[in-house]
């Protein structure tokens, strides 16, 4: 397995950049956790949309059918029976979102497996217009999902997030997990209704107890950050083991990440493998960078410079700023690719003018030496300034060497 060969300029980047001090990340990786909630990281979101337009559709083609009957009710009419003026049997596709009538085809199949295979795809317009009367016949599932697509601005919808948090707040009253942990979300950050910790709290644990996987997240990173408990990593850490075995792909980074660094949980790179790649898996870019990492400094079993690239690549189209600057050593030192130090610089500044530390630690070190850009002395010192104001301690050594 071929390992980074660094030149002489670049000699403090391999530990810095690729590796990282241990408990620095670990503080890192806390402190990320929290961040990428408040932010609703757009890999999260397109996992969301994800499930729930596959999700969805199969309901809305059992709930057409009929074979829904009495599953999700909150109440309402009942869900197994043709409703007023737009009755599963007779339903146009028009439903409360307009649009062109479609025949909606026999209303006899139970099976969602079978009407999933004999039925052309729905569009849209018509899942959410089925969803949509499902929810206002009370069926909580129904209420989730309706919920779930003016969160996001599903289809025909746009974005309405205090309409969001009605529909979600029926359906976790009636019991339904799946919306307990966007709707704890919602209230945590005061995002469709007034912000309430409390009431946030409440529906974690809620939704954690009935096996929310999300839920289940936000209840480890309130313990693990103490927003509304007191800190407690020992607790914060159960539960957010607890949310990856459930599935939720941020947790399995989270759980993976800090097995790698070491700090807050003993370092272990298999259980580090084990979990970022599943994290992977389901396009948490997070664990693609840190997965990416670990092939290029042979840290994981079957460790392939190429793979380590591929998903470094991946991570860094997706404006991973730390999978950016690797990527550009990778490039630089022709590391599992064809060497391009123009291309490898192009991604070290892309990284940098995201806010990286290492990454401009790193551009400060390519404008220094000139290798993939003109050597420009000023600029190295300017970047390296940015960089020790973004926190990153090889910076300040650095310029305190240089008398700075």
């Amino acid at each position: 397995m071929r390992r980074l060969a660094l030149s002489p300029a670049l000699g403090l980047l391999l530990l810095a950049c690729l590796c990282g001090p241990g408990m620095a990340h670990a503080q890192r990786s806390t402190s990320t956790l929290l961040n990428i909630q408040r932010e609703q990281d757009e890999s999260r979101r397109q996992r969301m949309m994800s499930e729930m337009r596959q999700s969805s559709e199969t309901f809305a083609r059992r709930w057409q059918s009929g074979s829904t009957s009495g599953a999700g009710r909150s109440g309402g009419a009942a869900v197994g029976a043709p409703m007023s003026g737009s009755g599963r049997k007779g339903y146009t596709g028009t439903g409360y979102l307009g649009g062109p009538a479609v025949d909606s085809g026999p209303a006899s199949i139970e099976s969602s497996t079978t009407v999933n295979t004999l039925r052309a795809p729905m569009n849209e317009r018509e899942i959410a217009g089925l969803v949509k009367l499902a929810a206002d016949a009370g069926d909580a599932q129904a209420q989730m999902y309706y919920g779930q697509m003016l969160f996001l601005g599903y289809g025909p919808l746009q974005p309405d997030r205090v309409a969001a948090q009605a529909w979600l707040s029926k359906a976790a009253q009636a019991g339904q997990p799946g919306a307990m942990g966007l709707l704890a979300w919602m209230h945590k950050y005061g995002v469709g209704t007034a912000a309430d910790p409390q009431e946030a709290l409440r529906w974690m644990r809620t939704g954690a107890d009935k096996g929310d996987p999300y839920a289940t997240f936000l209840l480890a990173s309130a313990h693990l950050v103490g927003e509304g408990v007191p800190r407690n990593l020992p607790e914060g850490l159960t539960w957010a083991r607890r949310a990856a075995e459930r599935g939720d792909a941020h947790a399995q980074w989270f759980v993976g990440q800090t097995y790698y660094e070491g700090g807050i949980l003993p370092k272990d790179l298999s259980q580090a493998a084990l979990w970022l790649q599943r994290a992977s898996a389901q396009n948490e870019v997070n664990a693609a960078s840190t997965l990416g990492v670990m092939h290029l400094t042979g840290e994981i079993p079957g460790a392939q410079a190429a793979e380590g690239v591929k998903l470094l690549q991946r991570a860094a189209d997706a404006g991973d700023a730390k999978a950016m600057n690797n990527l550009g050593l990778a490039l630089l030192q022709g590391l599992g690719l064809p060497a391009d130090a123009a291309a490898g610089a192009r991604w070290v500044r892309q990284s940098a003018e995201k806010g990286y530390a290492y990454g401009q630690f790193t551009y400060a070190q390519l404008l220094r030496g000139g290798q993939g850009v003109p050597a420009d002395a000023a600029a190295s010192v300017q970047w390296l300034q940015r960089a020790a104001d973004a926190g990153s301690e090889e910076a300040s050594q650095q310029l305190r060497q240089m008398g700075r």
